[in-house]
């Protein structure tokens, strides 16, 4: 469902043919072994900016390794090609803020410097990320 919500985001705004799919962080990281893969990606500029499917209500451990995994990857993106790496953790409309695990994760996400949108706010990020492409000529 969020992943099918990110989709129908990046679609309406137009961007859908520009995204990088499945975009694996070994291909950053050069660990054989890290099989961190990102659902969608865009090259902005001097940024990247990476959007994940953060399903809280199932998982919340695995959004805790992603949180505390991504500094790494970022600074090997940086080192690799001086590119800024960005992470948006997108998580559904109706997460209860309130469960402790979720409050937890959503921590961890904000101690690592993770935006944190719900689905309903993917349009907004997707619009911008659109009119950014334009800025810099895709």
């Amino acid at each position: 469902m969020i992943l099918s919500g990110i989709e129908h985001a990046l679609i309406r705004a137009g961007i859908w043919d520009l995204r990088m799919e499945r975009t694996r962080a070994v291909q950053y990281t050069n660990k054989k072994g890290d099989a961190l893969v990102f659902d969608f990606g865009y090259v902005v500029g001097n940024e990247v900016r990476f959007f994940q499917a953060v399903p809280l209500k199932t998982n919340t451990n695995q959004a805790i390794i992603l949180a505390h995994r991504f500094p790494k990857v970022a600074d090997c993106i940086h080192a690799g090609n001086g590119a800024h790496a960005l992470l948006t953790a997108v998580v559904a409309d109706d997460l209860d803020r309130s469960n402790p695990e979720i409050e937890f994760a959503l921590e961890a996400f904000t101690d690592n410097n993770v935006n944190v949108v719900a689905v309903a706010d993917m349009s907004s990020i997707a619009e911008r990320t659109r009119q950014d492409l334009n800025a810099v000529g895709r």
